[in-house]
């Protein structure tokens, strides 16, 4: 196939590759307002499903939450649900995927009485339709966060890339070698 028949020129998928970056790039070294971090009882910070669904809306306005595979929501043993998604985006251009999965635990009933939990059997499920939708909002909040970086600075995705210049890097060097200087001055000690 010759240059002038090709159906997409390659100034183009440059451009267009170069627009992708620059666009990640922003949204990740975007900071998350600090009115939409929220903190677990963990200590771990999260934002939740309703803000990142917004930015995804705005940065993406075309985009989709699929189910993935013959089974997307899986029930394991008594204890745990499942659910498979694939992010899908319209950027710059093209169609972007990510698939995740998200679990939550199931919860179940306890005995009024004594406060124990109660047997863990389908009688005994609390809102089973809860557990399902916590997991399918953990896989989703992952899949926007992995595929477009929004939050990155909560989730702890940003890449901080920090450039030296050659004196720093000469005083870097310098320290280095001091400390060896002084580990070798200690083991003749």
């Amino acid at each position: 196939m010759t240059e002038d028949k090709l159906p997409v020129s390659w100034d183009k998928i440059t451009e267009t590759e170069d627009a992708m970056r620059g666009k990640r790039k922003s949204i990740s070294e975007t900071p998350t307002p600090k009115s939409q971090v929220k903190r677990r009882p963990d200590g771990l910070d999260y934002v939740e499903e309703k803000w990142m669904r917004s930015k995804l809306d705005e940065y993406y306005p075309i985009w989709s939450w699929e189910p993935s595979g013959d089974n997307p929501i899986q029930i394991l043993g008594s204890e745990y649900v499942v659910a498979t998604g694939k992010l899908v985006i319209f950027d710059e251009g093209v169609t972007r995927s990510f698939f995740c999965p998200g679990a939550a635990r199931i919860m179940y009933k306890k005995d009024k009485q004594t406060g124990k939990p109660m047997p863990h059997t389908i009688e005994n499920m609390v809102d089973l339709d809860k557990n399902v939708a916590s997991a399918n909002t953990f896989a989703f909040k992952r899949a926007i966060n992995r595929l477009t970086h929004i939050s990155d600075d909560v989730y702890r995705k940003q890449v901080e890339v920090i450039d030296l210049k050659e004196g720093q890097i000469d005083v870097i060097k310098d320290i280095i070698n001091s400390i060896k200087d002084e580990d070798k001055r200690e083991e003749v000690l």
